[in-house]
């Protein structure tokens, strides 16, 4: 079971766990989480991928959620990132945001082909999300600022240089694409 764990700013501590053998409708897992935040998304009906967090608060409580996502597969580094008290997490095509330490669901929005290639903070009011083919600019309240394809697929790190991404893909060509625009650049 994969997890990561981050300090809050305020000294609080948030897991969080690929929770690959919690079944949503078992009357086993009940008591795991204090209750389950279904993330909807175009991509299905059920909801196969689940990512559990955990806040261990300072006094000695705890709170928990699922995130349950209807598609996607293991939950993968590049695809959770903690920025200014807000978790943004993406599973398939979707991505959630959630506000801590209250573990509520701020938005959710689908993607073009996900964000399994990076999640990246930018400046301090907007997250870019990179897919397989596509990469996906959110302001803070989840707005698409706009969003490109990328002709071949893109491997994960890229790279961002003042507005500018690059990342390579499979075929070992670098894209670099105009983070205020969205448009791919030449060269």
């Amino acid at each position: 079971m994969h997890h990561q764990t981050y300090t809050l700013p305020n000294g609080e501590h948030l897991t969080v766990v690929d929770d690959v053998l919690y079944g949503i409708d078992s009357t086993d897992n009940v008591s795991s989480y204090d209750r389950i935040l279904r993330i909807p998304s175009r991509a299905a009906d059920s909801y196969i991928a689940k990512r559990g967090l955990t806040i261990e608060r300072m006094d000695g409580s705890i709170s928990s959620c699922l995130l349950a996502f209807p598609s996607g597969s293991r939950m993968l580094p590049t695809n959770v990132l903690l920025h200014r008290g807000r978790l943004f997490v993406a599973s398939g095509v979707a991505l959630a945001a959630v506000d801590l330490p209250e573990l509520s669901l701020s938005w959710n929005v689908d993607l073009q082909t996900g964000a399994d290639n990076g999640l990246h903070a930018i400046d301090n009011d907007h997250v870019l999300a990179i897919g397989d083919f596509d990469a996906t600019l959110l302001d803070w309240n989840g707005v698409v600022r706009w969003a490109t394809n990328i002709p071949g697929f893109l491997v994960p790190p890229g790279t961002i240089n003042g507005n500018v991404l690059s990342i390579d893909d499979d075929d070992s060509q670098t894209h670099r694409i105009d983070l205020v625009h969205g448009r791919v650049m030449m060269g």
